[in-house]
């Protein structure tokens, strides 16, 4: 009977431990932005319950990642040093550059341009 208690034991550490870190991929499957603090809110769920709880609706709520970022349609005339209309002088119809930092920001869809809609 002491192994059956021990198996009964550890298969119930095993499923709590499971279901601490439910919040925390969901959070994680939904792109949220604070799914580690999540994470970390439904570790403490198996100390403190409310917390797991408090862990799963936050999951559920807030930011999600954007799937697209929608560019401002715009003809731009690249590499061409021709003006549109004679008598103009050629001026770059091309966005300003972005620095590196600005096209990381960009691609992780924490800064969004005023010139989007």
């Amino acid at each position: 009977m002491n192994g059956f208690w021990l198996a009964l034991v550890l298969i119930v550490i095993f499923v709590c431990l499971l279901l601490a870190f439910v919040p925390g991929n969901i959070a994680r499957s939904r792109g949220h932005a604070n799914a580690r603090a999540i994470r970390l809110c439904g570790l403490l769920g198996l100390v403190f319950f409310p917390a797991w709880i408090f862990a799963l609706v936050w999951a559920y709520t807030g930011p999600e990642a954007p799937e697209t970022i929608r560019f401002k349609e715009t003809d731009y005339h690249l590499g061409t040093s021709q003006s549109r209309h004679p008598g103009q002088t050629a001026k770059s119809d091309a966005p300003p550059a972005l620095s590196r930092q600005e096209r990381r920001d960009r691609r992780a869809g924490k800064i969004i341009s005023k010139d989007f809609p």
